[in-house]
């Protein structure tokens, strides 16, 4: 079990997905990027996934080497943490402050998340 609370005190950014999705796994080499020039940072990506068959779910993350914070409870769109997010489109990101606030929302915006990001933590320097 992870819960967010685990994570408190940091930037995280939850990315809601699934293996069945296109544009996720096109999306998945940018999150890499963004995880592996932040990692020394207060920052934590954790990948939500929305698929229903282990084996797909487990494929996806090996085959684009996901070597971050991955969850799914293999519920798909019955998930509860996809319904209390109201996520209805993949993928979603959501960046969350150290605080808990959400600071940022998008739908396939990567681009704004990566801006994002880089402000937060080039203004923390």
């Amino acid at each position: 079990m992870v819960s967010l609370s685990d994570f408190k005190g940091k930037y995280v950014l939850l990315d809601f997905w699934a293996s069945w999705c296109g544009p996720c796994r096109i999306n998945n080499p940018i999150l890499k990027s963004i995880i592996n020039k932040y990692k020394n940072f207060n920052f934590e990506l954790i990948s939500i996934s929305a698929d229903e068959k282990s084996d797909k779910w487990k494929t996806a993350i090996k085959k684009d080497a996901m070597n971050w914070v991955n969850l799914s409870d293999l519920k798909g769109m019955k998930s509860q943490v996809v319904i209390e997010y109201g996520i209805s489109a993949f993928p979603t990101y959501i960046l969350i402050d150290p605080s808990g606030k959400i600071i940022l929302r998008t739908e396939n915006e990567i681009e704004k998340i990566r801006e994002k990001i880089a402000e937060i933590f080039i203004s923390a320097k």
